[in-house]
């Protein structure tokens, strides 16, 4: 079952399975010091686990929320239809081009997902982020779990 697949497959269920550890959540979008009014890219967003805290972070800015499962983007559009400043959108940022550019790309717990993880970080880097802009990855889970994988 190739990656699509498994993720419009699990979609469903994601929410239960998946912890949100709010205190680390907080944390870690502290370290790109998120603005107000921030054009924010959310990689792999799932089912919208980052949205409720980068709308709080951003509420004059916007946020792209991409995510390669159909299922998992509706379930997020779903939850978060009173928010609107969100655009959700089909998209692998491994093969689909993006032509817009952001304050902040956030690839949280989907980063062991890519393929060509180098190539794809530097093509983000190069082409969607601004001048001065941060790019951050990371997991949920710790480097000792995800290194057990």
């Amino acid at each position: 079952m190739n990656q699509v697949n498994f993720f419009n497959s699990i979609a469903k269920d994601w929410d239960n399975i998946i912890k949100v550890d709010e205190t680390k959540i907080n944390y870690l979008l502290s370290q790109i010091d998120i603005k107000e009014d921030d054009y924010i890219l959310d990689v792999g967003t799932g089912t919208g686990v980052l949205i409720p805290f980068l709308a709080k972070l951003s509420p004059k800015g916007s946020i792209k929320a991409v995510d390669i499962s159909c299922n998992m983007l509706d379930i997020a559009r779903n939850k978060f239809d009173d928010i609107n400043n969100i655009e959700f959108t089909l998209l692998n940022v491994e093969t689909d081009n993006l032509d817009e550019k952001f304050n902040k790309i956030i690839l949280y717990s989907m980063f062991p997902h890519l393929k060509d993880k180098t190539n794809t970080i530097k093509k983000l880097v190069q082409k969607n982020l601004l001048d001065c802009g941060k790019l951050i990855i990371a997991h949920s889970d710790s480097r000792e779990y995800l290194n057990n994988m």
